[in-house]
């Protein structure tokens, strides 16, 4: 064997040796060993080689996390993980939609195989699926770790609920009771969802002279999420017989499946 084919030979032995203790298990790092590349490069004798070449330069990953709902509205969040050797600075968070806000104090380190968790807030304004991309930026000294963007869809809901939800039993004590001796029932309208809503009517079936409504400046408020209002209701029917059955019409915009209010009049003094 010639010195030069002999020479080879060491060449890929040694070549073989370093892919193997290199090895990449599923898109991560062995333990111990470096990340590698494998560009071609020319041996002494001008042969083309696949070696592994050590590369220490920032690696970035992410993943989105399942959405999550808050009291006021509604949010989700990403993370970033740092999948290399070198740590790395967070120093950007940007979303194409500015419905979207990322709450994280910026610059963040991330050493390897840290990760940081970034919440979203989003102020839903209309209801339906609202969606964003998120761009992240990074700093190192061996440069950009080129974080992938990443996609952001969250449902946004129109919600409205009144309590309490069984029929509310009306006394004629309690009409004009204008000295506020006594505690005129009330229903509360509340904001259960991600999107504001606003109050445009409150409708009794039989009228405002019989189930009286206050205050009057409930019509036309808006409600936020998590935001409520209590509205109270009188029965001034003093001539009837039997009970007194009616109903509160919720109008909102936009529109909710919010109502109607069940009433009750009792007709006599309650016991």
């Amino acid at each position: 064997m010639s010195e030069e084919f002999a020479t080879q030979d060491r060449v890929d032995t040694v070549r073989r040796k370093l892919l193997r203790s290199s090895a990449v298990i599923g898109g991560g790092l062995a333990l111990g060993h470096l990340p590698y590349q494998r560009p071609a490069v020319k041996s002494f004798f001008g042969v083309r080689s696949a070696w592994a070449q050590p590369s220490v330069g920032p690696m970035c990953g992410n993943v989105v996390i399942v959405p999550s709902k808050s009291v006021q509205a509604a949010s989700t969040s990403f993370s970033v993980q740092n999948i290399g050797l070198v740590p790395f600075a967070v120093t950007g968070v940007s979303s194409s939609n500015p419905a979207f806000s990322p709450v994280v104090n910026l610059p963040v380190n991330l050493a390897p195989q840290a990760i940081l968790t970034v919440p979203v807030n989003v102020n839903c304004t209309t209801p339906g699926v609202q969606t964003t991309t998120v761009s992240v930026t990074t700093e190192s000294e061996f440069g950009s770790a080129n974080c992938p963007d990443t996609e952001l869809s969250v449902e946004c809901e129109l919600c409205c609920s009144i309590t309490p939800s069984t029929p509310i039993e009306l006394s004629p004590d309690f009409c004009n009771d204008q000295a506020g001796a006594l505690t005129a029932p009330s229903f509360t309208i509340a904001n259960c969802g991600d999107v504001p809503f606003a109050i445009t009517a409150l409708t009794p079936s039989r009228g405002f002279a019989v189930f009286p409504i206050s205050p009057s400046m409930i019509v036309g408020s808006t409600l936020n999420p998590g935001d409520s209002a209590e509205v109270g209701v009188q029965f001034c029917e003093v001539e009837c017989e039997g009970d007194v059955n009616g109903t509160v019409t919720v109008v909102t915009d936009p529109a909710t499946d919010c109502g109607p209010v069940q009433l009750v009049g009792l007709c006599g003094p309650l016991q």
